[in-house]
């Protein structure tokens, strides 16, 4: 087993700490990870880019040129490593920032609401723990306990207040796949919207 993971968007958006929070959860459920990030030199607002790859043996390379998923939170990272997901691979972007504007045939498609829910869940930058829980619900290799276990470990003492609101984050990523996509966690296969 193993999974390439390709997570993109703006400086901001929590896309380092998603990445970290994955690669965390591998190691905790006994399996292999590495956590590569890459930022642009403006930081918050630039791009920023982590690749994660989790596998049952010993990794090659940490590097990830074609991902099995993709987990996307703007459009110029969908444009940019849209076309990198293999085929049967999935695509999860957040549906109000990016939309795929050319046909991906082959890859399986995600729109997750996840702005909307962050507003609703009145916790604006939570984003990216919304995109992981509905990861781990669409591809279960590792579950959102492992996952919420990586929150606390890797979460700095000066930040712990905000363990519980991406904890709540996480579990309304993996609500919404369960309630909105319950016809057998279907995703709109190779189309190009939502």
């Amino acid at each position: 087993m193993i999974r390439n993971y390709n997570i993109a968007g703006f400086g901001g958006q929590g896309i380092l700490y998603l990445g970290q929070c994955l690669a965390f959860a591998g190691m905790l459920s006994g399996k292999h990870s590495t956590w590569i990030p890459s930022y642009g030199p403006e930081m918050r607002g630039g791009t920023a880019n982590c690749m994660v790859v989790i596998s049952s043996d010993l990794i090659r390379s940490p590097l990830v040129y074609s991902s099995d998923v993709a987990i996307i939170l703007n459009q110029p990272s969908l444009e940019k490593y849209g076309p990198g997901v293999k085929t049967g691979g999935a695509l999860l972007y957040v549906s109000e920032l990016a939309c795929p504007k050319n046909p991906l045939n082959g890859v399986n498609l995600w729109p997750i609401p996840a702005k909307a829910m962050a507003e609703e869940l009145k916790l604006p930058m939570s984003m990216n723990m919304i995109m992981l829980g509905a990861l781990l619900t669409i591809d279960p290799i590792l579950s959102v306990n492992e996952a919420e276990e990586a929150i606390k470990e890797i979460t700095p003492a000066h930040r712990s207040q905000l363990i519980e609101m991406n904890i709540r984050a996480l579990q309304a990523g993996r609500e919404y796949i369960e309630k909105e996509n319950l016809a057998a966690l279907q995703p709109a296969r190779g189309r190009g919207g939502g």
